[in-house]
């Protein structure tokens, strides 16, 4: 069986497609992807037909069989490495999850008693005159004791708080866990 390069089938091809004829790069470049270009001659028949390499049934029953044996085998022995990887970057999350909370929730008390202090001088003087939009955000961000004693309430919603702070740690835990980067 004889292969060559079938130039006269890529150009009607690529005239139907592309409604021009092909230059000579384009030619070139087919030329090094012969794949669905190649014929070949059946020398009993005369007639041209395309035989792709076909691998047998058993090879690839083989092959599939111990390819799931082996991966089995893979996560058997990564199980404990990652759940192991899993603990300590529950514990890494914690650590830094709450770290985080407290400096942004100091940062935010700045941040909003610079602006309290812009827009109600009265207020910033006396906490507890402030009054309107000021005050609800104040209240929500960082509870009542904000305005009365001056000091922040890092949790001033328990439960929607503690919801936040556990998806956030679950969340760096399994980002840390199954990651690519190594560093």
């Amino acid at each position: 069986m004889t292969k060559a390069f079938d130039e006269a089938t890529y150009r009607q091809d690529f005239e139907a497609i592309n409604g021009r004829q092909p230059s000579a790069e384009e030619l070139q470049y087919a030329k090094d992807l012969v794949d669905r270009y190649i014929v070949g001659k059946d020398d009993d028949s005369g007639v041209f037909t395309y035989h792709p390499i076909k691998r047998s049934r058993f090879k690839a029953l083989l092959g599939s069989t111990f390819g799931c044996i082996r991966r089995g085998g893979v996560f058997l022995v990564m199980t404990p490495v990652f759940l192991t990887k899993l603990f300590f970057n529950l514990i890494g999350s914690t650590i830094g999850v709450f770290v985080i909370w407290f400096v942004s929730k100091l940062m935010l008390g700045f941040i909003f008693m610079g602006i309290v202090f812009l827009c109600d001088q009265a207020a910033f003087n006396e906490p507890e005159k402030t009054s309107g939009l000021l005050r609800d955000v104040g209240t929500f961000l960082f509870g009542e004791r904000f305005f009365t004693y001056g000091v922040p309430n890092f949790f001033p919603h328990p439960t929607v708080d503690a919801w936040i702070i556990g998806i956030a740690i679950v969340v760096c835990a399994f980002g840390m866990t199954f990651s690519r980067y190594e560093a």
